[in-house]
């Protein structure tokens, strides 16, 4: 498998998502489990951008940290909500990924 970053720039909405390739047919179910996790992820992140809760001259940031364990591989995102030139609030999300299926998950 094969795995790139995706930036997609709003306004008020800076988002890096992973995007993964297969190299082996048996990896196509695979990578398109995973694509459909974060494309998802990227989609209730703009949601929330768009909606009445988002605070007004605000950005949200969201970055995917990519390390290839042994037959895994860790995504870690780190989620930010900026305003007035400060973090207002901020989380890290931590997956690791073998064979299309988060087998480990944490947050804080």
């Amino acid at each position: 498998m094969r795995s790139t970053t995706q930036l997609i720039s709003k306004n008020n909405a800076s988002i890096i998502i992973p995007v993964f390739y297969p190299t082996e047919k048996k990896e196509e179910a695979y990578t398109a489990r995973m694509n459909s996790f974060y494309d998802e992820m990227k989609k209730s992140i703009l949601a929330y951008c768009e909606s009445e809760d988002f605070p007004k001259g605000a950005k949200y940031f969201a970055k995917a940290l990519m390390d290839e364990k042994e037959n895994a591989l860790e995504i870690r995102m780190i989620l930010r909500l900026r305003q007035n030139g400060k973090t207002e609030k901020s989380a890290e999300l931590f997956h690791l990924w073998q064979d299309g299926v988060i087998i480990r998950k944490r947050a804080k």
